[in-house]
């Protein structure tokens, strides 16, 4: 009711759409850097030392890019009625 008597369009997107979230662009870049720089028989303790190193490893710029995309990225959503969007 709220949205329509302000007259607010929904945009119905799906629920799990990792071409919405740059987290998930994230998580992509700190995976593929902690398995450069950590071996399988780390311990728990190491391994959480190397995720942190590895998420400080990606650039502020790439993480504002990765903000900085979300209008085309729901856009292109939009676009192709909420199919692959290209991201």
């Amino acid at each position: 009711m709220f949205f329509v008597s302000n007259q607010i369009e929904l945009v119905i997107l799906p629920v799990c759409s990792p071409d919405l979230s740059p987290i998930e662009n994230m998580w992509f870049i700190v995976v593929q850097r902690l398995t450069q720089i950590t071996s399988p028989t780390a311990t728990p303790d190491l391994l959480w030392q190397r995720m942190e190193a590895a998420w400080s490893y990606v650039p502020q710029e790439h993480i504002q890019n990765l903000f900085e995309s979300m209008l085309r990225r729901v856009a292109a959503g939009i676009s192709n009625n909420d199919g692959y969007s290209g991201y």
